[in-house]
């Protein structure tokens, strides 16, 4: 492609054109990146291009002019800082700015550049002595680049050591539009140009590899919340009569959202852009619940990645934000916006990157061709709304072990300072190590022999009344080596073996809270039962499962964990075994095997025949 005034560029062969060095480079990296920006600000500075465009052009014609290379940045400070204030020209339409305007530039850039590769490409073929004195480090039009100028983007470029020159052919992109550029000088000369130009897709904002994501998730949650209720205000405004309070008083926080975006980097807000007509109002309130939904989506991925064991819900997370800024973009493409949304853009890179950060396969909504349906915003929101739940129900958890932790390490520090073992010191620590049991923690626990590991020494197994200290210092004699070979002989107390003799070679329910084997084994040894049915109570289940366990003639006994089962499980329960004619048992404290023998002793003696 060559532009009708590209002719205006060219020179003849042999006239004092200025080398071709890193300025061109560099001018061509400012020129795209420039143009990769101005695409992604306000609609408005499409207004500038025109101008900025010649001086653009310009600067292209002077390649050796070395204050040149800096004036791109000044260019684009000087667009900040305008990036609001751009609003004056109403004469022309917005349409007609992005059908001429950015055209108009890309052929400039392009025409200029074709002007400089003719001259150069001209100059290339004049003489071999002209190569010659290239060689010899001579002054002629093909002297190879300065190896002491800076590359664009890179630092300092150091020396290299000068070969054979040659001509080679490096593809300049500016902007939409890419011409061959030759260039004179050795091969290192020639790969660091080619480098130099490759160097600027490479490090363009969200690229692959310039290590995305470029975004803050947190400022695409941000900017989403701030959208999303410029969306739901728009819509509130038109429903109001102009001049009345109520108009004013929304009026007025829409404004609040505008200052608010311009407070962010990139933050567009189209809603309420008077210089274009408002979509459908069924859009604009989609677009506002997608944005709402991509929203949570981040924030729930910011919470997960707070979280100690929230990485085996980052799959689940990342599935929802690659549903979620599909969905969006879905939305979008029936607005008046031409260009990528923003921060549908920023959450497509930024899931595209932890996915392969993470070895994450996310197998929808990342293609073109699978885009996520922008209706189905409820499913959406419930969903991200239940996981959420469940990583705030894992970090209650978390926050509930660290408790435990902290009062077994405080009560096990307490009895090691206290040798002779006070009743005090020793029950303080036995009430530490149930909490620790309700709690779900098991005895051989690292985190519970760490918490216990001062006190351990005072603990001995066989005689130890807490049934959790006596597996946690045996767990703790096991790894450190001094175990007794072979099994252990534990020693129980007059109530446990006065219950064994009741319930030796039976089969005993226990209802509630979740399944310990380590527990479970502990009460089947205690009192040789030939079979404890723990049936596990799930939060918000039903008391269904209960009942046949509870029913089947060769169940004994009924255990309830009451602090595990809950009232209406509870109720259930006794209803069942009254129905079926089974003694029931309340485990109102632990569930030690020396626990379990006083309540039934207590509860159910005589229905058990215990003397």
């Amino acid at each position: 492609m060559k532009p009708p005034d590209a002719s205006e560029h060219e020179r003849a062969p042999g006239t004092s054109d200025p080398p071709i060095d890193p300025g061109v480079l560099a001018l061509a990296s400012c020129i795209d990146r420039f143009l990769r920006e101005l695409i992604a600000r306000d609609a408005g500075l499409r207004l500038l291009l025109p101008s900025v465009a010649d001086y653009l052009h310009r600067l292209a014609k002077e390649p050796g002019d070395r204050s040149a290379q800096s004036a791109p940045d000044s260019v684009a400070s000087a667009l900040e800082n305008a990036a609001h204030a751009t609003t004056g020209a109403r004469t022309a339409t917005v349409e007609q700015l992005a059908a001429g305007a950015l055209s108009a530039v890309a052929a400039k850039l392009i025409g200029a550049s074709e002007g400089i590769a003719e001259r150069v490409a001209a100059a290339s073929g004049a003489t071999t002595e002209a190569q010659g004195a290239a060689r010899d480090g001579g002054s002629g039009a093909l002297q190879s680049f300065p190896t002491s100028a800076p590359l664009p983007g890179t630092a300092r470029a150091t020396s290299v050591a000068a070969g054979p020159h040659e001509v080679r052919m490096v593809p300049l992109k500016l902007g939409w539009g890419q011409v061959d550029v030759p260039v004179v000088g050795s091969a290192a000369d020639a790969a660091r140009a080619a480098a130099a130009i490759q160097l600027v897709d490479r490090n363009a904002p969200g690229s692959a590899a310039s290590g995305e994501p470029q975004a803050d998730i947190g400022l695409i949650a941000r900017r989403c919340r701030i959208k999303a209720r410029a969306c739901e205000l728009v819509i509130r405004r038109l429903e109001l009569e102009p001049g009345t309070e109520g108009y004013e008083a929304v009026d007025g926080e829409i404004r609040g959202l505008i200052d608010q975006a311009k407070a962010l980097p990139l933050c567009f807000l189209w809603a309420p852009y008077r210089l274009q007509a408002l979509p459908p109002v069924p859009v604009v309130q989609t677009a506002g619940r997608a944005y709402a939904n991509l929203a949570a989506a981040a924030e729930l991925m910011e919470f997960i990645d707070r979280q100690a064991g929230g990485t085996r819900f980052v799959t689940d997370g990342l599935h929802l934000m690659a549903e979620a800024q599909s969905a969006l973009r879905t939305i979008m493409a029936r607005t008046w916006l031409s260009r990528d949304e923003q921060d549908q853009l920023d959450a497509f890179l930024w899931v595209r990157r932890r996915t392969a950060v993470d070895q994450v396969y996310v197998d929808r909504y990342m293609r073109a061709g699978d885009a996520a349906d922008p209706e189905q915003h409820a499913a959406l929101q419930e969903r991200i709304a239940a996981l959420l739940e469940r990583v705030r129900s894992l970090a209650q958890q978390g926050k509930a072990v660290t408790a435990v932790v902290n009062k077994l390490r405080y009560h096990a520090r307490k009895l090691a300072t206290d040798p002779d073992g006070s009743a005090e010191t020793v029950a303080g620590l036995r009430a530490a190590a149930e909490v620790a049991e309700e709690a779900g923690m098991a005895p051989n626990d690292a985190r519970t022999l760490e918490a216990l590991a001062a006190a351990l020494p005072q603990i001995d197994p066989e005689t130890e009344e807490s049934g959790f200290l006596a597996e946690a210092a045996r767990a703790a004699l096991e790894r450190s080596g001094r175990a007794a070979i072979g099994p252990v002989e534990r020693s129980y107390s007059a109530s446990v073996l006065r219950v064994r003799e009741a319930l030796r070679g039976r089969t005993v329910v226990m209802v509630g809270g979740m399944v310990y084997p380590h527990q479970r084994r502990r009460l089947i040894e205690a009192f040789e039962l030939a079979e404890l049915n723990w049936v596990e109570q799930t939060e918000h289940a039903t008391s269904e499962p209960f009942e046949a366990p509870i029913a089947r003639s060769e169940t004994h006994l009924v255990l309830s964990l009451v602090k595990l089962t809950g009232h209406q499980h509870l109720d259930d329960v006794r209803r069942w075994t009254r129905k079926y004619e089974k003694p029931l048992v309340l485990l109102k404290a632990g569930y030690s095997p020396e626990q379990v023998a006083a309540a039934v002793l207590e509860q159910a003696s005589e229905a058990l025949g215990i003397e």
